[in-house]
């Protein structure tokens, strides 16, 4: 019976120490997530907005045309009988004789290949030399696809050509995922001196 008593008198410390601990516990474990997301910034996936949903009269379902990657904005898709050549809409690759010129022409070849080769491609308008200015999206199964032009630029890529954006589809997202590389400093935007394609353009004509 003392031994009952005891337990008894003891309970409500019990009780507050175990409610102080989980108070404790709630308010270390998002300083330790937040330390371990800095130690190991690669464990956060940053992911685009939801894109919208385009019916079929808007976007038409092409091939790649083996190798006709030649860099990281334009590329040729087939129907099977017509061949039309591709320019990313809203965005500008380094030319390939630009640093990461290369590197944005293999990026855009490996985000190609992450599908079976076809090509979701809805159609803006046709530029002055005759390509189909357009926003690509690459099915990878499950329902899921890959937004091609916001991709680029989200990775660092290419940049937000947003003298040309107005008329895409999801120009608004470009200039978030712009903010986003530069913010992380990836691809061109790991040299703030780095020289902007339609500058290079300027430059060398």
């Amino acid at each position: 019976m003392k031994r009952f008593q005891t337990m008894m008198n003891t309970l409500p410390l019990m009780v507050i120490l175990t409610i102080a601990l989980c108070s404790v516990a709630q308010i270390l474990l998002p300083n330790r997530q937040q330390a371990n997301s800095a130690s190991n910034p690669g464990s956060t996936v940053s992911t685009l907005p939801p894109m919208p949903n385009f019916d079929a009269q808007q976007s038409k379902t092409y091939q790649l045309v083996a190798g006709s990657v030649h860099d990281g904005d334009t590329l040729r898709v087939t129907d099977g009988g017509e061949e039309i050549k591709i320019r990313l809409c809203g965005i500008d690759a380094p030319e390939i004789d630009q640093p990461l010129g290369i590197a944005s022409r293999d990026h855009l070849r490996s985000l190609m290949n992450r599908g079976n080769g076809a090509i979701n491609v809805v159609s803006v308008e046709t530029d002055q030399y005759g390509r189909t200015v357009a926003e690509l999206f690459v099915p990878t199964g499950n329902g899921e696809e890959i937004p091609i032009n916001a991709q680029m630029v989200q990775d660092g890529y290419a940049y937000h050509y947003a003298r040309y954006s107005g008329g895409c589809p999801n120009g608004a997202v470009l200039a978030g995922a712009e903010q986003e590389a530069q913010s992380a400093r990836r691809g061109v935007w790991a040299n703030p001196n780095a020289v902007k394609p339609w500058d290079y353009r300027r430059e060398n004509r």
